[in-house]
């Protein structure tokens, strides 16, 4: 069977030295189910809840369940994230724009990563981003990040996004143990 899309942008060396559960996760099964926990945060401002409604980012609260779907078609990923009330839908595939990254369509914005393996964790680097097209500065991307890791035999993961007139757009962590 050939390399996932994460395993693929890593090289097989470094994959090899993370934990199961972010291998298991990212690695290169057609279809995945997970469910697990999340807190999320962000901004109470009114700018902050439109443009999380708009690109389908959840809406923050204390502890949500969260149940993942994960479609995969070769290289291609398709991400559903449930939390509580609100869906999350995402693409996920190589970066044109950026030799070596990853890119993720998320409702209007066109997110590029390089994806960098630290402390037996991915760290997913923003790169450049676009919305409806147009590029953000790059003193704009300084406060979007996000880490895949383990915790024993879950998936961890966190993600964080400040944008400059909004503050914290959103902030959410937590597990995920697959069901499938």
């Amino acid at each position: 069977m050939s390399p996932g899309l994460f395993q693929s942008l890593i090289g097989d060396e470094i994959w090899a030295t993370l934990p199961a559960p972010v291998r298991d996760f990212h690695g290169d099964d057609r279809d995945l189910s997970a469910r697990g926990d999340s807190i999320v945060d962000g901004s109470t401002k009114r700018l902050a809840a439109l443009v999380r409604r708009v690109s389908g980012l959840p809406a923050p609260g204390s502890s949500a369940a969260l149940d993942f779907q994960l479609h995969r078609e070769h290289l291609l990923e398709h991400w559903t994230r449930r939390f509580a009330t609100r869906t999350m839908r995402s693409i996920i595939d190589r970066s044109s724009r950026h030799d070596g990254c990853l890119r993720e369509r998320l409702g209007p914005a066109t997110l590029h990563f390089e994806l960098v393996v630290e402390n037996r964790a991915i760290v997913w680097r923003l790169r450049s981003m676009q919305v409806l097209g147009i590029g953000l500065p790059p003193s704009w991307l300084r406060g979007i990040n996000a880490r895949s890791s383990a915790e024993g035999e879950r998936y961890r993961f966190e993600t964080h996004a400040t944008l400059p007139l909004i503050g914290l757009l959103v902030a959410y962590r937590g597990w995920l143990e697959r069901h499938d």
